[in-house]
């Protein structure tokens, strides 16, 4: 999936726009999922993008946990992709690149995306768990 930062038509985005369902991240993976599924082909740029990362253990652990809240508006939205979001979270992020790191005697980069991935995947169980409790979500597709 591509994300943000992103270029978009103008025209693409006045046929299929962001869902304002969701409120934390996947937003823009939702965005590239329709748009996939219309038939709308997406590009990688070679552009390189600055970004200012989380400081604390906190404000990284509130970053995972808000993508974990993303994952469950994405898979409520698509319930299909629900293999592929565990797959990332637990194998890509908490499996595969913890072992990499540790291949590489890096035990802090380890840690790191074992607690991402892990965070990540008990956001996104907690907000699934809270959506389909509190009966208010619906899986109605916007018409953007």
């Amino acid at each position: 999936m591509i994300g943000t930062p992103c270029l978009y038509r103008t025209r693409v985005l006045q046929d299929i726009n962001f869902d304002p369902f969701f409120t934390a991240a996947s937003d823009d993976t939702d965005l590239c999922y329709r748009l996939t599924k219309a038939g709308y082909r997406l590009g990688v740029g070679s552009a390189v993008v600055r970004q200012q990362h989380r400081s604390t253990s906190g404000e990284v652990v509130r970053k995972f946990l808000w993508y974990g809240k993303g994952d469950a508006q994405f898979v409520w939205r698509h319930p299909e992709r629900f293999p592929s979001i565990v797959k990332h979270q637990l194998y890509r992020y908490a499996t595969q690149r913890t072992l990499i790191s540790l291949a590489r005697r890096r035990p802090a980069y380890a840690s790191f995306f074992l607690l991402a991935g892990t965070l990540r995947f008990a956001g996104m169980v907690w907000h699934l768990s809270r959506m389909a409790l509190s009966g208010t979500a619906d899986r109605r597709i916007s018409r953007t």
